[in-house]
C-alpha cells in the first residue's frame, strides 16, 4: 500500500534492551517518501516529553488526535525519525494534518532523519 506524507501508520521499531534487539510495534508519521519504499518516519510515544525534546503533545480527544486515530494522549517525538522500508508498516491508522508545522520545527532544530533501520 502507497503511504504518503501525514499519514499515521502502526510500524514495527526495533530498539535494544539489555543488549538485545527487540522489535515493538509503535505509532509513526511519515515524514517523508523515497522512491515508494522506504520512509522516514517520526515516532509517536505516550510519554510526555515536552521541554525535553523538540515535538508536539496531542490529546486523543483533540481534533488532531481523532484525526490522527490515537488512542492515548501523544507526543510527537521529532528527535526520533528514522529511515524504515514500508515492508515494517503495518497499517494506516489517520492522519497528521499539520505537517508545515513540523517542517519548520525539524528546520528550526536542524533535524534529519536517522539512518536506515534493515
Amino acid at each position: 500500500m502507497p503511504y504518503n506524507v501525514g499519514d499515521v501508520v502502526d510500524v514495527w521499531f526495533a530498539y535494544r534492551e539489555d543488549g538485545e534487539i527487540k522489535v515493538k510495534e509503535r505509532p509513526a508519521i511519515v515524514y517523508k517518501v523515497h522512491q515508494e519504499t522506504n520512509h522516514a518516519l517520526i515516532q509517536l510515544t505516550s510519554t510526555n516529553k515536552s521541554g525535553k525534546y523538540p515535538g508536539f503533545f496531542v490529546t486523543k480527544e483533540s481534533q488532531e488526535g481523532i484525526e490522527m486515530g490515537l488512542t492515548k494522549d501523544t507526543f510527537i517525538h521529532l528527535e526520533e525519525t528514522y529511515w524504515i522500508p514500508e515492508k515494517f508498516i503495518r497499517r494506516l491508522r489517520g492522519t497528521f494534518g499539520e505537517m508545515g508545522k513540523i517542517e519548520k520545527a525539524m528546520s528550526d532544530f536542524n533535524i534529519k532523519p536517522k539512518k536506515e533501520i534493515k
